[in-house]
């Protein structure tokens, strides 16, 4: 469990250093999707929990995932992100 959470870590603060709030909010919805080892999945967190997670503003975290949905990177369906 130390090892998943010191990746995790790893990952995530590099990510949050230098990238673009796009390329966080896909990173962290990758990893997530990387460990259920699903091929559709469902985000079952908020856009809040997604924003901290990410070390963004709500606001910030909102557009991006809006974006992405138009580029169709990602899905809303029902107000839950789909990959």
């Amino acid at each position: 469990m130390l090892v998943h959470r010191l990746a995790y870590k790893a990952m995530i603060g590099k990510e949050v250093s230098v990238r673009p709030p796009e390329h966080r909010i896909l990173t962290l919805l990758t990893y997530l999707k990387q460990q259920r080892n699903t091929k559709d999945f469902i985000v079952d967190l908020t856009r809040q929990q997604i924003a901290e997670l990410t070390g963004l503003r709500v606001e910030k975290a909102i557009r991006p995932i809006k974006k992405m949905e138009s580029e169709k990177i990602l899905r809303l369906e029902n107000h839950k992100i789909m990959m």
